[in-house]
């Protein structure tokens, strides 16, 4: 039998013990369980595959409206939310916590790579097109206004490592002179016209910036 897609209304009651219904279904697919701490689970399981790429959740979806269209295409967006003169303990958009189990010797060697985020900019390898935009693989904003950060704020935090494993480093660069590189002659350096502040450890420090 082909699986084929129907809009289906369930606006007629609920989906099941604990779901509630949407009067507006016909709009929306909204799955809401009936209380906040109870989460929609989807393919949280184990599984008895061994091969083939192993994949909790897809979203696809894709702008086929011809080259007039002006929509964008957003895959999922998370908007976390505390309520106004709502106290609470962290605001998390998303976290991502693929884990290694087992604490019994050989607990099964991956021949790829352990990523928590993977960001991949592709374009088929064909055709052309004007990004008028900046563009990046993680673009990070902040507006917030009459906000104490006790600790800090930063668009970007290290921990120390909790294992026994330390970090091999920062960040893993490449060498292809536009980046980063590791060959050629290092020009006399001009007087410095800029930094990034960091913090290293509870010391706050400046790395300098030279014009290129």
């Amino acid at each position: 039998m082909a699986i084929v897609s129907r809009n289906i209304d369930f606006s007629q009651g609920a989906l099941g013990p604990g779901i509630k219904d949407n009067p507006n279904a016909q709009f929306n697919l909204d799955l809401q369980t009936a209380r906040g701490t109870k989460p929609i689970r989807l393919n949280s399981r184990n599984t008895s595959d061994t091969s083939g790429n192993l994949i909790g959740l897809q979203c696809k979806p894709g702008g086929a409206g011809g080259a007039a269209a002006t929509a964008s295409v957003t895959a999922a967006e998370f908007s976390p939310r505390f309520a106004d003169g709502t106290a609470g303990d962290s605001l998390i958009a998303a976290k991502f916590d693929p884990i290694l189990q087992g604490s019994s010797g050989a607990g099964g060697n991956l021949s790829g790579a352990l990523r928590g985020v993977e960001v991949n900019l592709t374009d088929g390898n064909g055709g052309t097109r004007t990004i008028t935009g900046t563009s990046a693989a993680f673009r990070v904003f902040q507006q917030l206004t009459t906000k104490t950060f006790t600790n800090g704020l930063f668009v970007l935090h290290v921990e120390a490592a909790g294992g026994g494993v330390a970090w091999t480093g920062f960040a893993a660069l490449p060498d292809d002179a536009q980046v980063s590189s590791t060959t050629g002659s290092e020009p006399a350096l001009p007087a410095n016209t800029g930094f990034i502040r960091v913090r290293v450890g509870s010391t706050l420090l400046k790395i300098p910036l030279y014009a290129n």
